[in-house]
């Protein structure tokens, strides 16, 4: 059986803002969970049963279903014997483990820069060139 994703809005999900969570309902085997997304949504942006009318809301709702739909199909066959609990679990480990690498240099400099004596030196160096020295004069 397949994995099926559906964006949806609950009526009991209303902030004191006046706006919804929408929730993504992933169905498997018949068995449903219900992930929240970062996405809110206003009462002018949903029909009154609910459903997604804003298209910058379904497109990104679309875009999320796309992608888990991809590493869904990626476990094969090895999803017909899973429950729900496990799929979901499967897609937020390959999420997490696809988030991309982010250096911040200019951070890193400054740490770097702390380590340093006014000299520019790092402490460190000094003792291996002093251990160099003195290896080279004990033989």
């Amino acid at each position: 059986m397949p994995t099926t994703f559906k964006p949806v809005v609950y009526a009991d999900n209303k902030r004191q803002d006046g706006t919804y969570n929408v929730k993504i309902r992933v169905t498997h085997r018949r068995q449903t969970l219900k992930l929240s997304t970062n996405m809110y949504v206003a009462a002018h942006q949903m029909t009154r049963a609910l459903k997604l009318k804003d298209q910058s809301i379904i497109d990104e709702a679309k875009r999320i279903i796309d992608n888990w739909r991809a590493i869904v199909g990626r476990l094969g066959a090895a999803a017909d014997v899973m429950t729900v609990r496990q799929v979901v679990d499967y897609i937020k480990q390959t999420e997490q483990n696809n988030m991309a690498f982010e250096l911040d240099f200019i951070a890193y400099g400054r740490k770097k820069a702390e380590t340093m004596r006014p000299d520019g030196y790092r402490v460190s160096d000094r003792l291996k060139c002093v251990g160099a020295v003195y290896r080279h004069g004990n033989t």
